[in-house]
């Protein structure tokens, strides 16, 4: 027996009911479609704004693919000539150095350098006295005045002798004036351009003088307006009577370079001041390097009028040829008795 029965009315009602036709897809339906409407409301490929759009873009990537290019092609071509300017510095570099290396050290300037203790891990032979102004002075170097201006520089009334020392940034002149004078008054710092002002120190007595410590030319951490400064004080310094001799410090390892002959250059056109060649930190050269390069700079400064006995070698840290040194100060610097009778006149 049947739980469920069907009506026959509503099994008819049921077979009544087909499903419609299905229409087919064809291609020109689809393209009627898309003419239509498209995906995320962008005009589809075939509508003339989106090909105006896409040939843009083209016209745009090879615009930039032509700039890359020629970028390219600009850099490479640069590069190339930095590498062919680098090329040719180091080949004259290579050929200046060929030509150093080609000087014969003469025998009595490797003695001068043997029984000076010149030289690097070289001992000095005749060690210089720790005071050698005045013996056991408390105060053998006195700072008096400072300048960073024309109008600023100190008067000397007395017109005492002043001797200048001057060279490029982090040549070692605070540091060789402490230890010519045995002093540790003058600031020492590693960092080019500490000193930024003409600072005068006195000697104490029976001498009669100062020692001057000029900035340094060159590279230095100071700001441009400050450098120019410079460039205008030392000149107008260096013009006064009282300078009566002016030492120019070399580095002994790199001898003179442009800077170095630009100043000599410009100084011999500006007075003829006495000058000396101080060749520093020879405590880090060995002694047959040293000795090319001492007849190497004697060679190069003949033509500013500096004869080779204005060329001393010395060396700050071990004291080495600080004794010459002194000398040449103590033929500058006036004794009590002259700085008298020059005051009497």
């Amino acid at each position: 027996m049947l739980r469920h029965s069907i009506s026959i009315p509503a099994l008819g009602a049921a077979r009544a009911v087909r499903p419609a036709a299905t229409v087919p897809l064809t291609l020109s339906a689809v393209r009627s479609a898309s003419s239509l409407t498209s995906t995320r409301g962008r005009p589809p490929p075939t509508h003339p704004a989106r090909q105006a759009k896409i040939i843009a873009a083209a016209a745009k990537r090879r615009e930039q693919h032509e700039q890359r290019m020629a970028a390219a092609s600009s850099k490479s071509s640069s590069a190339s000539a930095a590498t062919a300017k680098s090329a040719a510095a180091v080949a004259a570099e290579l050929s200046k150095r060929k030509q150093f290396m080609s000087i014969t050290p003469r025998s009595d300037v490797l003695d001068l350098i043997q029984s000076w203790g010149l030289g690097e891990n070289k001992r000095p032979t005749m060690k210089p006295d720790k005071y050698p102004f005045v013996p056991h002075a408390k105060r053998p170097v006195e700072f008096v005045a400072a300048a960073k201006r024309e109008g600023s520089f100190w008067r000397n009334e007395e017109r005492w002798p002043e001797v200048a020392m001057i060279g490029r940034s982090n040549v070692g002149k605070s540091r060789l004036i402490n230890a010519v004078c045995g002093t540790t008054i003058v600031r020492v710092k590693a960092k080019p351009g500490l000193t930024q002002s003409i600072n005068w120190y006195k000697v104490a007595k029976p001498w009669r003088g100062y020692v001057v410590d000029m900035p340094g030319y060159g590279f230095a951490y100071a700001k441009d307006e400050r450098k120019e400064a410079w460039a205008d004080i030392i000149p107008e310094y260096l013009k006064r009577p009282q300078v009566s001799r002016l030492l120019v410090l070399v580095d002994a390892r790199h001898g003179l370079k442009m800077a170095d002959v630009e100043f000599l250059d410009s100084m011999s056109k500006l007075r003829r001041l006495p000058k000396s060649i101080i060749l520093t930190k020879c405590d880090l050269v060995r002694p047959d390097i040293l000795a090319r390069r001492y007849q190497s700079v004697c060679q190069d400064v003949h033509k500013f009028g500096i004869q080779p006995s204005n060329v001393v070698m010395v060396s700050a840290k071990s004291g080495a040829g600080l004794i010459p040194l002194r000398t040449l100060l103590k033929r500058e610097l006036m004794t009590t008795a002259e700085a008298e009778a020059a005051a009497g006149q």
